[in-house]
């Protein structure tokens, strides 16, 4: 009877692939909340790092994929870190070993060591915890769908850097919950 998508680009992409798509129809994604305060989500991240209790925390938070280009949110930081020296990259997320391994070696390559933090895969409370601790939300994915922590960070306050191939910038933009990248 009709075809649902989870955002107006992802429908305008299936039309365009496909031509006419049977009453298409536009349903979001929801987001889950943590049960727990912000305040209680920080003071749990700056307890389990403290080593990281007085930086301001970017978050790239995702499959550590190339489709994904966590290593364009790595390169950036020399050039954050020349504007903002407490600033620190908290990388959320697995992938393939050797994947995440040539990232940690890009960023030991940079000289960012020191502030380039791989936590790996972070769920529930813990991944809450991590986004709520972060000053901004980093994803120059090539493309996704709909992007669901791009979604949940906006709902704990924290805004969010996206490339206009993630379907639902047009929405993140028009509420005022983030910017678009500039595509490099």
């Amino acid at each position: 009877a009709g075809l649902l998508f989870t955002a107006d680009d992802e429908r305008d992409l299936a039309v365009a692939q496909i031509g006419l798509v049977p009453n298409p129809g536009v349903v979001g994604l929801g987001a889950d909340m943590p049960n727990a305060s912000e305040e209680i989500l920080r003071a749990r991240f700056r307890s389990t790092h403290p080593e990281l209790a007085d930086k301001k925390l970017i978050i790239f938070l995702g499959r550590l994929h190339p489709k994904k280009r966590p290593d364009v949110v790595i390169r950036a930081m020399r050039g954050v870190r020349e504007k903002i020296p407490d600033a620190a990259l908290l990388v959320v997320g697995d992938g393939q070993q050797d994947y995440v391994d040539g990232l940690k070696q890009l960023s030991e390559s940079l000289g960012l060591r020191e502030c380039v933090h791989f936590l790996g895969l972070l769920t529930g409370e813990e991944k809450s915890a991590a986004l709520v601790s972060s000053s901004v939300f980093a994803l120059p994915s090539l493309q996704e769908n709909f992007a669901i922590a791009v979604a949940e960070a906006p709902q704990l306050g924290v805004p969010v850097l996206i490339t206009a191939k993630i379907n639902i910038w047009r929405e993140i933009v028009e509420v005022e919950a983030g910017m678009l990248l500039r595509e490099a």
